[in-house]
């Protein structure tokens, strides 16, 4: 099949996140499909942008076809990068029929995180007599109007909505990261034949043979973790959803305990400042690394750190790669998020507590401290275990060719 991807943000492991349509495309290209990728030339969630942003470029990297589209290179505010959101998405739709005259797909693979880009995945499938696929990884509008506060009623939000509801409308097969997002999803007009739970996965080559961190961040880290005889690790994204603030002052109840927090965000400057203001000198932060170093920084911590906003959001699931990363390591979870099919209770791999209070957090680490170094490590296999049993890639991707194909 050929199969092309169209999404504001797709990373790889050399510009980093996000990671789901690159995996994706590359176990897909293993198995002889031609695949296409269509993205923004400039993401905020990228470690690394592609150094052009002219109005269509096409660049290969790590053996995949990349189609950038250049866009604006706005910072953390939330009304730019709606502006943006809507040019890129209006760029993809008037170039939508010279993708379809070149690459000729026979399934486009329109891609959240919001579905304005529903449109232009639309005009290139009606051009090429495609299947349509809307795959949605956060719910749009919900997630802006739960996590933001938005007025449901702002002009933003109702293109936003009615994006969604065009999206369920119109494509042949709606695919989810969350496992009960159909129950928000059939309140929106989705037919229960058109859906198809298919979540994040790892692919064992990722871990097999992983890069040593750089020499500044390996440093920093020595020098840290040499002061204290435990650390707590965070990986990833520094936004709004993942309050770490409250791991911040989780770690001012724990000063024997070291909290290291590796990665860049819009809210990772003003996560500095708090822990300036608390006194708080047992807390590291670290700029993001490749993908292929995390292992290795993980293998130099004791316990791996997780939480999320209190949301009615999550009733739907959750999908987060930095919980793949955690299990892949082996390391006890301290899962500060409240959700059903929690991968981290049907492990046993660690232990959950209440985001919404720091001191909930803190008593999650203690009781994991408190657990003999043999039981933890005991933990750490069940996380793998359990990972290998339900999340490789080589069953997830195996389900979605038989989706494309029903």
């Amino acid at each position: 099949m050929r199969i092309l991807f169209l999404s504001q943000d797709i990373g790889s492991k050399e510009m980093g996140m996000g990671y789901r349509s690159y995996m994706f495309a590359r176990q897909l290209k293993s198995r002889g499909h031609h695949v296409q990728l269509v993205t923004a030339a400039h993401s905020h969630v990228r470690r690394q942008n592609p150094e052009r942003n002219s109005w269509h470029f096409q660049k290969e990297i790590e053996g995949l076809d990349y189609h950038f589209l250049g866009c604006f290179q706005f910072g953390g505010s939330l009304a730019l990068r709606a502006l943006n959101m809507l040019y890129f998405s209006f760029k993809a739709w008037l170039l939508a029929p010279s993708f379809a005259r070149s690459f000729q797909p026979d399934v486009v693979v329109a891609s959240s995180p919001h579905p304005l880009v529903i449109f232009a995945g639309y005009r290139m499938a009606k051009k090429s007599g495609a299947r349509l696929v809307f795959e949605v990884r956060d719910i749009w509008p919900l997630s802006i109007t739960k996590s933001s506060k938005v007025n449901p009623t702002h002009p933003f939000v109702r293109l936003i909505q009615f994006a969604e509801d065009y999206a369920y409308r119109k494509a042949d097969l709606v695919v989810s990261l969350l496992s009960n997002a159909y129950e928000h999803m059939k309140t929106r007009g989705l037919k229960e034949n058109k859906y198809v739970f298919i979540p994040n996965g790892y692919d064992p080559n990722d871990f097999s043979n992983p890069e040593p961190l750089n020499s500044q961040t390996k440093n920093d880290l020595e020098a840290f973790k040499n002061k204290f005889s435990e650390t707590v690790a965070y990986t990833g994204a520094h936004g709004i959803m993942n309050q770490l603030d409250h791991l911040i002052l989780a770690a001012k109840e724990l000063p024997e305990v070291g909290f290291i927090l590796l990665g860049n965000g819009p809210e990772k400057q003003k996560l500095q400042q708090l822990a300036k203001d608390e006194n708080t000198s047992n807390v590291l932060f670290l700029e993001s690394v490749p993908k292929p170093q995390v292992s290795d920084f993980l293998s130099q911590v004791d316990i791996a750190y997780i939480g999320l906003m209190d949301s009615d959001l999550f009733e739907f699931g959750i999908s987060p790669n930095k919980l793949i990363d955690y299990m892949m390591a082996e390391k006890p979870i301290v899962m500060a998020i409240q959700t059903k099919n929690d991968p981290v209770e049907k492990s046993g791999c660690g232990v959950k507590c209440d985001n919404s209070k720091p001191d909930s957090i803190a008593a999650g680490i203690r009781q994991i401290l408190n657990i003999p170094l043999e039981e933890r490590e005991t933990m750490g296999e069940m996380g793998k275990g359990w990972l290998e049993d339900n999340l490789n890639y080589d069953s997830i991707i195996t389900r979605f060719e038989k989706s494309l194909q029903d």
